[in-house]
């Protein structure tokens, strides 16, 4: 089956392991960037043969491209995506997807009305671990869940909606949705706030959240109780980055709905709403 000519919108810390990918999976054909030098650089050396600009116009004008994956700040999101909607686009956005759900309302929209891919890079949900434990539990009561994400680095936006919306991402695949915000707190550090916690539920199961962003020691570990028994994912060891844009393909090219879709995506930023974090 022939590759989907694709674009990449961003090519940032996140946008160069995108692009990497893409490269592999599909037909990377375009590369659009800011106007640093180290990313020009980069780009010829990694992607000589491949068109590159800072003129988004370029690609939106170009009708050979009918995919686009959007790697840019999360401002930016809503605007980029819906312009290459209505333009017969399929959409690979970086989580959250926008900034609010209103935001994620008309994009689902647009997407329906013209019959295409939109897909939220949500990479975790790929984990073939996480679907073993899922299998393994199924049927059974999730009493207790518990996140811990240990990391240093990502200080451009504020953990809530950088990271730990990736473990509410988790946590809905396992299939606890409507969180009940219990309790949240945050720590103010040099990069405000270096660390968040939060206390949820999910009917009776309980859940908890701990973002660490200044740790030297890097983890992300999930455990899971459930009728009395502990299981364990520590992420790490898979290529998560190309099972999500394997599945973007897929979707493109069978014209299927994708795993992570508008309105999962939406549902995150709803729970997100509920979440008295610093905005500032």
């Amino acid at each position: 089956m022939e590759k989907p000519k694709i674009a990449l919108i961003g090519v940032g810390r996140w946008g160069k392991k995108l692009a990497k990918e893409l490269a592999t999976e599909a037909d990377l054909c375009y590369l659009v960037h800011g106007d640093s030098e180290d990313t020009k650089n980069w780009i010829k050396e990694n992607f000589p043969n491949t068109k590159s600009s800072k003129d988004l116009d370029e690609v939106f004008k170009d009708s050979a491209i009918e995919s686009v994956v959007i790697a840019t700040p999360i401002k930016t999101h809503f605007e980029i995506a819906l312009q290459a909607l209505k333009l017969g686009k399929n959409v690979l956005l970086e989580k959250p997807g926008g900034e609010n759900p209103e935001e994620l309302d008309i994009l689902i929209e647009e997407a329906k009305k013209r019959n295409l891919v939109l897909q939220i890079g949500y990479e975790f949900t790929f984990s073939q671990k996480l679907k073993e434990i899922q299998k393994e539990i199924e049927d059974r009561k999730i009493e207790r869940i518990s996140f811990v994400w240990e990391k240093w680095g990502t200080f451009e936006t504020h953990p809530v909606v950088n990271l730990l919306v990736h473990e509410i991402s988790i946590a809905k695949v396992l299939g606890l949705n409507n969180l009940e915000i219990i309790k949240y707190e945050e720590t103010k550090g040099e990069h405000s706030p270096d660390k968040v916690w939060l206390e949820a539920k999910s009917g009776e199961t309980e859940i908890s959240f701990y973002i660490d962003r200044v740790s030297k020691d890097p983890k992300k570990l999930v455990t899971i109780e459930a009728d009395g028994k502990k299981r364990e994912w520590l992420s790490g060891e898979e290529n998560l980055i190309n099972a999500e844009i394997k599945s973007f393909v897929r979707s493109i090219q069978e014209k299927t709905p994708p795993f992570i879709d508008g309105q999962f995506a939406k549902e995150i930023l709803e729970t997100i709403e509920k979440i008295p974090y610093s905005k500032n």
